[in-house]
């Protein structure tokens, strides 16, 4: 993978990334895995840029670091939200996650309700968990039950165990 890497695939940094974090194949270096993680964000994976930015944000194989945190954080959100744009439905879900369970600056529930919702029209049926959860716990005045339920229970029938798991406790 070093090859692929220097030649600008983020894959392949990920992938080293994750081979120098575990020790697989060579020394684990954990600061190399950080580094590795950055090039593959740098060379568009916004999944190294948020694995990447939480392990400065939590001081994790790296000093901890804030601003760094956030450049990387701020890099992921754009590749997700150019890839949901260009109808990648899981870069929707992995956008709207983020959006919803983010705190401070980054959380937007109207977006994250947004994006959910594209992804699972899209049948990005993960999606539909999240977004159920916003229908029963949105704002006065955008809560619609009826929808959450009709979400579990189409997201149920195709086959997502988390859904029927919900639609039990509903129906206790």
């Amino acid at each position: 993978d070093w090859p692929a890497c220097e030649a600008g695939q983020g894959p392949a940094c990920a992938r080293l990334a994750t081979s120098f974090r575990d020790g697989l194949g060579i020394t684990a270096d954990t600061r190399a895995s950080v580094r590795m993680l950055e090039e593959a964000c740098a060379y568009g994976e916004p999944a190294a840029c948020l694995e990447a930015g939480d392990d400065y944000y939590h001081g994790v194989f790296v000093k901890r670091d804030r601003v760094q945190s956030d450049a990387l954080y701020r890099e992921a959100m754009l590749r997700l939200s150019e890839r949901c744009d260009e109808g990648w439905f899981g870069a929707c879900h992995e956008l709207g996650v983020r959006f919803y369970g983010r705190e401070g600056d980054y959380q937007d529930r109207a977006a994250a309700r947004r994006v959910l919702y594209r992804a699972c029209a899209g049948r990005e049926l993960e999606a539909c968990l999240p977004l159920a959860g916003l229908y029963e716990s949105g704002p006065e005045g955008s809560r619609d039950p009826e929808a959450a339920h009709a979400l579990y229970e189409a997201t149920c029938a195709a086959g997502v165990r988390p859904a029927c798991e919900q639609l039990k406790r509903e129906a206790k």
